[in-house]
């Protein structure tokens, strides 16, 4: 009987875990407001990702983790929502992004991760940085969101690193260039 029991907790506690699932990219874009698709700036459609490292892949007996790859595609499809990607593979700008750092929770019935991102964005006729900041955005996935824990650890990695982009779409909208 005490068997029983123990076979009953563990199997409970592992459908209640689940497996680790990679952050999706269509969950991390940046759509911006329309105010950002129409302001008026050097940046409109001359932007190309051109580099983004840092990130890990997933495995499944891990932790939820955001890839290269995915960044990439969320970073490109923010970029595009708001007007500021080049829609030829070499706009007049060219960003790299590296991930410092994301700052993940072990357990817990609400999580929080911190991406730590370090954006530049480089003038490619000249060389020039005009943009080069680190941006740090916490996201809480709460325990009301999903009921396995890997589950909120993904959908708290997609929103921390949805808000980490909106937060640089709202700066290179922003952004004055010196001529």
């Amino acid at each position: 009987m005490k068997n029983n029991a123990l076979i009953g907790i563990l199997l409970l506690s592992i459908i209640l875990s689940g497996c680790a699932s990679p952050a999706r990219f269509e969950n991390m874009l940046a759509v911006g407001s329309p105010e950002q698709r129409s302001t008026a700036t050097p940046l409109r459609e001359n932007i190309s990702v051109a580099d983004v490292t840092g990130g890990k892949e997933t495995n499944l007996v891990g932790t939820s983790q955001v890839s290269n790859i995915s960044l990439t595609l969320a970073l490109q499809e923010s970029l595009r929502h708001v007007r500021l990607f080049a829609k030829s593979n070499m706009g007049k700008y060219y960003l790299i992004a590296h991930m410092v750092e994301l700052e993940q929770p072990l357990t817990g019935t609400s999580m929080t991760v911190t991406p730590r991102i370090h954006y530049t964005v480089i003038d490619r006729e000249t060389g020039q940085t005009i943009y080069n900041r680190t941006i740090t955005t916490p996201y809480t996935a709460a325990f009301s969101d999903a009921l396995s824990g890997a589950s909120r650890l993904r959908l708290a990695n997609e929103g921390a690193i949805r808000v980490n982009i909106e937060a640089l779409v709202n700066d290179l909208v922003m952004l004055e260039i010196d001529k």
